[in-house]
């Protein structure tokens, strides 16, 4: 039978090493891919592998009585702000060669669907990356996560009524600038 997060942590604390390999296994790809549409895939690896340093150097202060997830994902999200507080992060650019273009003259109808389902997905991150900080944390954690308002509450320490209606609020300010065409243009 599997163990769950809280276990783990107390098996690691009794000295089971395997024990936190087996939470950064179930965790790396949800946290990888929050990180990444927080801070762009240049930086995902960083502060992912980072997210799991502060997770393993604070382990013994987290509390058994409260979910591991809801923790983890605190401590995602501070490295996040904070990563992209120090680097000033900007959009980044998605299908360029090294000369900085991209050719789909030639590109059969499959590679076509692909490099405009990608293209909605990096004009939705921009469209993100203009958001507050909070709000982008709820979007990202609600939609792409699947996180429950209750939960996200906890990782953004704000009443869950204001997460609901900043959320509310988001959704609006990025349907409101996809209608009036204010959506970010790319490049190339």
């Amino acid at each position: 039978m599997e163990k769950n997060d809280n276990e783990l942590v107390i098996d690691y604390r009794n000295g089971d090493r395997k024990a936190i390999e087996v939470l950064v296994k179930r965790y790396l790809p949800s946290i990888y891919n929050f990180v990444r549409r927080f801070v762009g895939e240049e930086y995902a690896d960083d502060v992912a592998q980072e997210t799991f340093v502060k997770v393993w150097k604070h382990i013994n202060r987290f509390d058994e009585k409260r979910n591991f997830k809801v923790w983890l994902f605190t401590i995602a999200r501070h490295v996040s702000i904070d990563w992209t507080r120090k680097k000033k992060l900007t959009p980044f650019s998605v299908f360029e060669d090294e000369d900085g273009t991209f050719d789909v003259e030639d590109a059969s109808p499959l590679a076509m669907e692909i490099f405009q389902r990608k293209e909605t997905a990096v004009a939705l991150d921009k469209l993100l990356d203009e958001l507050p900080l909070d709000r982008k944390t709820i979007i990202l954690l609600h939609d792409s996560e699947m996180l429950p308002f209750a939960e996200i509450a906890e990782i953004v320490e704000k009443p869950m009524n204001t997460v609901k209606s900043q959320y509310r609020r988001a959704i609006m300010v990025l349907r409101k600038k996809v209608k009036n065409g204010n959506a970010p243009k790319l490049q190339g």
